[in-house]
């Protein structure tokens, strides 16, 4: 088996193409690449924390504020009061928010099956079941 070291070269060029793709496509829905991301996010795990997204996203917690803010402003998403825990803020998507997360799925599958099929990849759902399997490892080492 060759050295581990190649999956850093392979995972960081796909990220960096597929964001340099699928960047202008999510402007056309009025949000930054990141917003998108995080939307895509809340849309997957309803009722999250803006704490949990930051730590399960694994992206900074002054980030994640600053593009909650940009959401809100956008009428992307909503913030309420955890109704079990008052010092927990609550994310919603708004209606506006469903529509475009709609839209990302669109851009995204369509960008990640054409990748697929140029790849000659057979099985595409074994290849994001091991994804997730890596990341799921590196969110329980968040902890």
């Amino acid at each position: 088996m060759a050295p581990l070291y190649f999956a850093s070269k392979y995972i960081a060029g796909v990220y960096r193409q597929s964001k340099l793709e699928i960047n202008s496509q999510f402007a056309q829905f009025g949000v930054g690449p990141t917003e998108g991301d995080i939307l895509l996010f809340i849309h997957d795990n309803a009722g999250i924390s803006q704490r949990d997204v930051a730590s399960k996203m694994v992206l900074d917690s002054g980030i994640v504020t600053r593009h909650m803010r940009s959401l809100e402003e956008k009428g992307q998403v909503t913030q309420q009061v955890d109704p079990a825990d008052a010092r927990r803020r609550v994310i919603d998507l708004t209606p506006t928010g469903q529509k475009t997360v709609q839209g990302l799925q669109k851009v995204l599958s369509k960008w990640w099956q054409n990748l697929f099929a140029a790849a000659d990849i057979d099985d595409p759902d074994k290849t994001q079941a091991d994804m997730e399997k890596l990341y799921q490892v590196i969110i329980s080492q968040q902890r």
